[in-house]
Formats: structure tokens, C-alpha cells, sequence
């Protein structure tokens, strides 16, 4: 049996003993649910820079959304113009976010991938 599991199995036989009224683990539950999906919601939606606050590295290709939905793109501080790269037009993001390396990637590898 998981954690999980017995968690759950512990939960309901402290409910069936009324030792502890139901109303209060479903409101613990609900609590503890919604605390997870917000700080999830806002750890993803901080990632996303706002690209008239803050620009990526020189010609860094990053993914953006603009008009034209999620789109990799790089900026060219020469030329003051963000560049896609399915079309190589200007595009105008309203939002860009960093690309993490892969894990074990032999160009960022380091001791810490081990």
C-alpha cells in the first residue's frame, strides 16, 4: 500500500470513528488542493517575461507568444526586431520564456547532471 493509500485508509477510518467529523478533512483537503494549484499557477506565470520589461540574451532563442500563438523566436539587439524562426518575419510577443536546457545536454553538462 502507497503512502497515499494509507493516508486516505487512516482518513476514513478517523471519519467512520467520528474522532474526527468528516466536514473538517474534506475542508483540509479543499484547503490544501487549492494552496497547491495556486502556487503552481503562479510559479508557471512567473516565468513568462513581459518583453517591454525584459529582453532575453542577444539572438537567444527563447519561446514567445504573440498573435501568431507560441512561437520560437530570438531577439537581435542590431536590429531592434524579434525573429521567427518557421517564417523569419517580425513578430511582436507579448510574452517570451527562457528554454531550460535538457538534462544531460553535452553542451551545458556539468558535475551536477550526474
Amino acid at each position: 500500500m502507497t503512502t497515499k493509500e494509507k493516508a486516505r485508509a487512516y482518513a476514513e477510518k478517523m471519519i467512520v470513528s467520528k474522532a474526527v467529523p468528516g466536514v473538517i478533512i474534506q475542508m483540509v483537503d479543499d484547503v490544501a488542493r487549492n494552496a497547491y494549484l495556486a502556487g503552481a499557477t503562479e510559479a508557471l506565470a512567473s516565468q513568462w517575461k513581459d518583453p517591454k520589461v525584459e529582453l532575453p540574451e542577444d539572438e537567444e532563442t527563447v519561446l514567445t507568444l504573440s498573435s501568431y500563438g507560441p512561437v520560437l523566436a530570438y531577439y537581435s539587439k542590431q536590429d531592434e526586431t524579434w525573429f521567427a524562426y518557421e517564417n523569419y518575419r517580425g513578430i511582436t510577443p507579448t510574452h517570451w520564456f527562457y528554454i531550460p536546457p535538457l538534462k544531460g545536454d553535452p553542451d551545458t553538462f556539468d558535475e551536477t547532471d550526474k
